[in-house]
């Protein structure tokens, strides 16, 4: 495989900051835990209140490093975003909110139409201004581009693209990437994922914004 990115580098199709992480080795939460503590460290102050939605358990360890207060969401079954332990949906008071990216592509492959845009408007409502929305979206069906429908959904919320962040799974090595071995999905096609995407965002009024 060719050489990662080095740096900062403008995305082409978008013009928001294009970066690259070395993340090493994958993890079921798609994110190493180097990773997440990075993550948080970068778009948050110590002050802060974390939200996380369908967040790994790994997360908890990581805001805990850091010394940050987290506040876990889910989603059920039934749709929409619900407090784990009971409570109500924090208003404006959040510095940053990751969302863990559910599938866009149902059982049969369709893909879900405007998936996360409900979701994107409670985050946003979530936020303090300049509050920063972290969208992690794991490897996914080739045929449903899953940056660009939460870019749309993110936009349409009113929320600001600020940066892409491409986390790097795969062993990097002399400056080249390693493909880890091939795993083989239900449908039978082979899925060799060397990345993940981050998508930052942000709410009118920080510095940000």
């Amino acid at each position: 495989m060719s050489s990662p990115p080095r740096g900062e580098h403008d995305d082409a199709q978008t013009g928001v900051p294009l970066t690259a992480w070395l993340g090493e080795i994958m993890t079921p939460s798609g994110l190493p835990s180097s990773v997440l503590v990075r993550a948080i460290a970068t778009f948050s102050q110590p002050a802060d209140r974390i939200v996380t939605i369908d967040a790994p358990p790994g997360i908890s360890h990581a805001a805990d490093h850091l010394h940050r207060r987290l506040h876990l969401i889910f989603r059920p079954a039934d749709g929409g975003l619900a407090v784990s332990d009971g409570g109500g949906l924090p208003r404006h008071t959040a510095g940053l909110v990751i969302d863990y990216q559910p599938a866009m592509i149902d059982s049969t492959g369709d893909v879900f139409p405007d998936p996360f845009l409900a979701d994107y408007i409670r985050a946003g409502g979530m936020l303090r201004p300049g509050g920063i929305l972290l969208v992690v979206i794991a490897p996914g069906n080739p045929q449903c581009d899953g940056l660009a429908r939460t870019v749309t959904a993110a936009r349409g919320a009113g929320l600001r693209y600020l940066q892409h962040i491409v986390v790097l799974t795969a062993t990097v090595t002399d400056d080249r990437l390693t493909r880890p071995p091939a795993g083989i999905p239900a449908d039978g096609r082979l899925l060799t994922p060397a990345h993940t995407d981050i998508a930052v965002f942000t709410t009118p009024g920080g510095r940000h914004g």
